[in-house]
Protein backbone atom coordinates (compact mmCIF):
# COMPACT_ATOMS: atom_id res chain seq x y z
CA UNK A 1 0.00 0.00 0.00
CA UNK A 2 1.29 3.58 -0.34
CA UNK A 3 2.13 5.17 2.37
CA UNK A 4 -1.41 6.94 4.26
CA UNK A 5 0.75 9.78 6.43
CA UNK A 6 1.60 11.32 3.27
CA UNK A 7 -1.91 12.00 1.85
CA UNK A 8 -5.34 12.67 3.53
CA UNK A 9 -7.46 9.76 4.46
CA UNK A 10 -9.81 10.32 1.87
CA UNK A 11 -7.50 10.40 -1.60
CA UNK A 12 -5.63 7.70 0.07
CA UNK A 13 -9.05 5.49 0.47
CA UNK A 14 -10.18 6.77 -3.24
CA UNK A 15 -6.16 5.71 -4.45
CA UNK A 16 -6.76 2.53 -2.83
CA UNK A 17 -10.72 1.99 -3.99
CA UNK A 18 -9.61 2.86 -7.75
CA UNK A 19 -6.28 0.42 -8.19
CA UNK A 20 -8.84 -2.37 -6.45
CA UNK A 21 -11.23 -1.82 -9.44
CA UNK A 22 -8.59 -1.72 -12.11
CA UNK A 23 -6.27 -4.28 -10.60
CA UNK A 24 -9.80 -6.74 -10.95
CA UNK A 25 -10.15 -6.97 -7.23
CA UNK A 26 -13.96 -6.00 -6.77
CA UNK A 27 -16.21 -7.53 -8.96
CA UNK A 28 -19.42 -6.11 -10.75
CA UNK A 29 -22.27 -5.94 -8.29
CA UNK A 30 -19.70 -6.13 -4.66
CA UNK A 31 -21.50 -4.56 -1.79
CA UNK A 32 -19.03 -1.60 -0.65
CA UNK A 33 -19.82 -1.42 3.05
CA UNK A 34 -18.88 1.69 4.72
CA UNK A 35 -18.00 -0.71 8.19
CA UNK A 36 -16.06 -3.29 5.62
CA UNK A 37 -14.16 0.01 3.95
CA UNK A 38 -13.34 1.46 7.17
CA UNK A 39 -12.07 -1.85 8.44
CA UNK A 40 -9.81 -3.21 5.70
CA UNK A 41 -8.56 0.43 5.17
CA UNK A 42 -8.11 1.79 8.63
CA UNK A 43 -9.97 5.16 7.40
CA UNK A 44 -13.42 6.73 8.97
CA UNK A 45 -16.67 6.74 7.30
CA UNK A 46 -16.41 10.43 6.50
CA UNK A 47 -13.44 9.95 4.47
CA UNK A 48 -15.13 6.74 2.69
CA UNK A 49 -18.72 8.48 2.45
CA UNK A 50 -17.05 11.11 0.37
CA UNK A 51 -15.17 8.74 -1.76
CA UNK A 52 -17.93 6.28 -2.50
CA UNK A 53 -19.50 9.79 -3.29
CA UNK A 54 -16.61 10.45 -5.72
CA UNK A 55 -16.76 7.01 -7.76
CA UNK A 56 -20.34 7.15 -8.17
CA UNK A 57 -20.06 10.35 -10.00
CA UNK A 58 -17.04 9.07 -12.06
CA UNK A 59 -19.42 6.15 -12.75
CA UNK A 60 -17.61 3.40 -11.18
CA UNK A 61 -20.25 2.84 -8.17
CA UNK A 62 -24.07 3.55 -8.00
CA UNK A 63 -25.44 4.19 -4.78
CA UNK A 64 -29.14 3.28 -4.06
CA UNK A 65 -30.86 4.80 -1.68
CA UNK A 66 -31.50 2.54 1.58
CA UNK A 67 -29.49 -0.08 0.01
CA UNK A 68 -25.95 1.05 -0.02
CA UNK A 69 -23.10 1.21 -2.76
CA UNK A 70 -22.37 -1.22 -5.65
CA UNK A 71 -19.78 -1.72 -7.87
CA UNK A 72 -21.85 -1.18 -11.11
CA UNK A 73 -22.30 -3.57 -13.65
CA UNK A 74 -24.10 -4.06 -17.05
CA UNK A 75 -25.45 -6.98 -19.29
CA UNK A 76 -23.41 -7.94 -22.39
CA UNK A 77 -26.71 -6.00 -24.40
CA UNK A 78 -25.94 -3.07 -22.51
CA UNK A 79 -22.32 -3.04 -23.73
CA UNK A 80 -22.98 -3.56 -27.11
CA UNK A 81 -25.38 -0.80 -27.49
CA UNK A 82 -22.77 1.59 -25.81
CA UNK A 83 -20.13 0.30 -28.55
CA UNK A 84 -22.77 0.43 -31.66
CA UNK A 85 -23.63 4.04 -30.82
CA UNK A 86 -19.79 4.59 -30.34
CA UNK A 87 -18.87 3.24 -33.69
CA UNK A 88 -21.20 5.07 -35.91
CA UNK A 89 -20.30 8.17 -33.78
CA UNK A 90 -16.78 7.61 -34.55
CA UNK A 91 -17.13 6.99 -38.22
CA UNK A 92 -19.00 10.07 -38.80
CA UNK A 93 -16.10 12.48 -36.73
CA UNK A 94 -13.81 10.23 -39.15
CA UNK A 95 -16.14 10.98 -42.24
CA UNK A 96 -16.32 14.23 -41.77
CA UNK A 97 -12.44 15.00 -41.13
CA UNK A 98 -11.35 13.11 -43.33
CA UNK A 99 -9.72 15.35 -46.02
CA UNK A 100 -8.08 17.84 -42.45
CA UNK A 101 -5.83 15.24 -41.13
CA UNK A 102 -1.95 16.37 -41.46
CA UNK A 103 0.95 14.64 -41.15
CA UNK A 104 1.33 16.16 -37.52
CA UNK A 105 -1.87 14.68 -36.49
CA UNK A 106 -0.52 11.08 -37.63
CA UNK A 107 2.83 11.29 -36.03
CA UNK A 108 0.26 12.55 -33.21
CA UNK A 109 -1.77 9.00 -33.70
CA UNK A 110 1.35 6.71 -34.08
CA UNK A 111 3.22 7.77 -30.85
CA UNK A 112 0.17 7.71 -28.91
CA UNK A 113 -0.45 3.92 -30.08
CA UNK A 114 3.27 3.40 -29.60
CA UNK A 115 2.29 4.31 -25.54
CA UNK A 116 -1.04 2.35 -25.90
CA UNK A 117 1.48 -0.85 -26.86
CA UNK A 118 4.00 -0.40 -24.24
CA UNK A 119 1.16 0.45 -21.48
CA UNK A 120 -0.71 -2.87 -22.60
CA UNK A 121 3.20 -4.68 -22.56
CA UNK A 122 3.55 -2.98 -18.80
CA UNK A 123 0.00 -4.44 -17.63
CA UNK A 124 -0.82 -0.26 -16.96
CA UNK A 125 -4.80 -0.76 -17.87
CA UNK A 126 -5.34 2.78 -17.25
CA UNK A 127 -2.94 4.55 -18.87
CA UNK A 128 -3.84 1.89 -21.98
CA UNK A 129 -7.47 3.27 -21.66
CA UNK A 130 -6.48 6.83 -21.60
CA UNK A 131 -4.02 6.28 -24.56
CA UNK A 132 -6.84 4.51 -26.51
CA UNK A 133 -9.47 7.31 -25.33
CA UNK A 134 -6.96 9.75 -26.50
CA UNK A 135 -6.75 8.63 -29.99
CA UNK A 136 -10.40 8.18 -30.60
CA UNK A 137 -10.56 11.64 -29.02
CA UNK A 138 -7.92 13.09 -31.45
CA UNK A 139 -10.30 11.93 -34.42
CA UNK A 140 -13.19 13.47 -33.29
CA UNK A 141 -11.58 17.01 -32.37
CA UNK A 142 -11.12 16.75 -36.49
CA UNK A 143 -14.86 16.80 -37.23
CA UNK A 144 -14.92 20.28 -36.14
CA UNK A 145 -18.22 19.54 -34.44
CA UNK A 146 -18.06 20.34 -30.86
CA UNK A 147 -21.01 18.50 -29.90
CA UNK A 148 -20.65 15.43 -31.51
CA UNK A 149 -16.71 15.22 -30.02
CA UNK A 150 -18.48 15.76 -26.42
CA UNK A 151 -21.08 13.13 -27.02
CA UNK A 152 -18.38 10.46 -28.39
CA UNK A 153 -15.68 11.76 -24.66
CA UNK A 154 -18.69 10.85 -22.59
CA UNK A 155 -19.58 7.47 -24.44
CA UNK A 156 -15.93 6.57 -23.96
CA UNK A 157 -15.77 7.47 -20.85
CA UNK A 158 -18.60 5.27 -19.56
CA UNK A 159 -17.23 2.47 -21.79
CA UNK A 160 -13.70 2.61 -20.20
CA UNK A 161 -15.64 2.00 -16.69
CA UNK A 162 -17.09 -1.17 -18.20
CA UNK A 163 -13.81 -2.66 -19.60
CA UNK A 164 -12.47 -1.73 -16.11
CA UNK A 165 -15.10 -4.35 -15.07
CA UNK A 166 -15.44 -6.63 -18.08
CA UNK A 167 -12.53 -6.97 -20.08
CA UNK A 168 -9.89 -9.45 -20.55
CA UNK A 169 -6.90 -7.33 -19.96
CA UNK A 170 -5.17 -9.43 -17.16
CA UNK A 171 -6.37 -12.83 -18.46
CA UNK A 172 -4.77 -13.12 -21.86
CA UNK A 173 -1.26 -12.07 -22.83
CA UNK A 174 -1.26 -11.89 -26.28
CA UNK A 175 2.00 -11.64 -28.31
CA UNK A 176 0.51 -9.25 -30.92
CA UNK A 177 -1.96 -6.75 -29.23
CA UNK A 178 -4.97 -6.75 -31.77
CA UNK A 179 -5.86 -3.05 -30.71
CA UNK A 180 -2.69 -1.67 -31.60
CA UNK A 181 -3.05 -3.61 -35.05
CA UNK A 182 -6.54 -2.19 -35.31
CA UNK A 183 -5.38 1.41 -34.31
CA UNK A 184 -2.25 1.46 -36.41
CA UNK A 185 -4.93 0.12 -39.42
CA UNK A 186 -7.18 2.73 -38.65
CA UNK A 187 -4.65 5.44 -39.34
CA UNK A 188 -3.41 4.26 -41.86
CA UNK A 189 -7.01 4.58 -43.63
CA UNK A 190 -7.02 8.12 -42.23
CA UNK A 191 -4.15 8.63 -44.45
CA UNK A 192 -5.43 7.50 -47.36
CA UNK A 193 -8.83 9.12 -47.15
CA UNK A 194 -10.40 6.04 -47.01
CA UNK A 195 -13.42 6.81 -44.50
CA UNK A 196 -14.53 3.48 -45.68
CA UNK A 197 -11.67 1.26 -45.06
CA UNK A 198 -11.79 3.16 -41.59
CA UNK A 199 -14.82 2.30 -40.25
CA UNK A 200 -14.77 -1.45 -41.78
CA UNK A 201 -11.39 -1.73 -39.22
CA UNK A 202 -12.99 0.24 -36.54
CA UNK A 203 -16.32 -2.31 -36.50
CA UNK A 204 -14.09 -5.30 -36.54
CA UNK A 205 -11.67 -4.01 -33.89
CA UNK A 206 -15.14 -3.55 -31.70
CA UNK A 207 -16.84 -6.98 -32.44
CA UNK A 208 -13.11 -8.58 -31.55
CA UNK A 209 -13.70 -6.28 -28.00
CA UNK A 210 -17.20 -7.63 -27.07
CA UNK A 211 -16.15 -11.05 -28.15
CA UNK A 212 -13.34 -11.30 -25.56
CA UNK A 213 -15.60 -9.62 -22.75
CA UNK A 214 -15.61 -11.90 -19.36
CA UNK A 215 -19.43 -11.92 -17.76
CA UNK A 216 -18.93 -15.18 -16.39
CA UNK A 217 -16.05 -15.45 -15.05
CA UNK A 218 -15.34 -12.19 -13.73
CA UNK A 219 -13.53 -12.75 -10.30
CA UNK A 220 -13.47 -10.48 -7.10
CA UNK A 221 -11.90 -10.69 -3.83
CA UNK A 222 -13.75 -10.24 -0.24
CA UNK A 223 -13.34 -6.12 1.01
CA UNK A 224 -10.95 -7.83 3.48
CA UNK A 225 -8.82 -9.20 0.94
CA UNK A 226 -9.29 -6.51 -2.30
CA UNK A 227 -6.59 -3.77 -0.97
CA UNK A 228 -3.61 -6.52 -0.49
CA UNK A 229 -0.84 -5.95 -2.73
CA UNK A 230 -0.27 -7.82 -5.94
CA UNK A 231 -1.70 -8.56 -8.76
CA UNK A 232 -5.47 -9.00 -9.94
CA UNK A 233 -6.92 -12.30 -8.83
Amino acid sequence: MVNQEKMSSEQYAYQQLRQALYKRRLAPGTALVERNLCDALGVGRTPIRAVLKRLAEEGFVEIIPNRGAFVISATPRQIADYYEVRVELTILAARKGINDFTEEDFSAMEKIVDLEEEHFNNLNFQEYLDSVGELYQLIAGKSGNPFLEELLRGIYKRISILLVLYDNFYMTRRSDVESVQAHRGMIQALRQRDAEGFGQILVSHCETVLRHLKFDSVAGARIDQAFMSGESL
